[in-house]
């Protein structure tokens, strides 16, 4: 019996310390996804082909183009609604509503969502509809997914 209690001691221990996740580490658990309505933004197609130079060069760099998330719960067509920022460029779309069915509750909780552009899609066949991808991770991460 002492030992497994010596046992229990050491993996209770062990959770204790475990050390902060890092950003990369955060990074690993995010979710990867189109944004959705971009092309009902205004501006569009040139906001977003014009970030597809400073993403590109963000992501290179190791750094990220951020993107925020912000709750919109009176949304005429979607009470999870959670819009896409781009602090340089202003809201581009909306999480997929499967994604914000679930983020929706737990930002209402007060859970925070970090993120950074990935890239923006631009099909050589229509050049004029490009679509933007993100990854967005919880803030303070401790490994789940949305």
């Amino acid at each position: 019996r002492r030992v497994r209690a010596v046992r229990v001691e050491r993996a209770v221990s062990a959770v204790h310390t475990r050390p902060a996740p890092t950003l990369t580490d955060l990074r690993r658990s995010a979710i990867r996804f189109r944004v959705a309505g971009v092309s009902f933004q205004p501006g569009y197609p040139g906001n977003l082909l014009a970030l597809q130079a400073p993403a590109e060069a963000a992501l290179a760099a190791g750094e990220g183009l951020p993107v925020v998330l912000q709750r919109d719960p009176h949304n005429a067509y979607d009470r999870n609604a959670v819009q896409v920022h781009i602090p340089s460029v202003g809201m581009v779309g909306h999480l997929p509503a499967r994604l914000a069915e679930r983020a929706a509750p737990k930002m209402d909780a007060g859970q925070r969502f970090a993120g950074e552009v990935v890239g923006v899609a631009v099909d050589p066949l229509h050049p004029d509809r490009p679509g933007l991808e993100v990854r967005v991770w919880r803030q303070q991460d401790d490994g789940a997914q949305l």
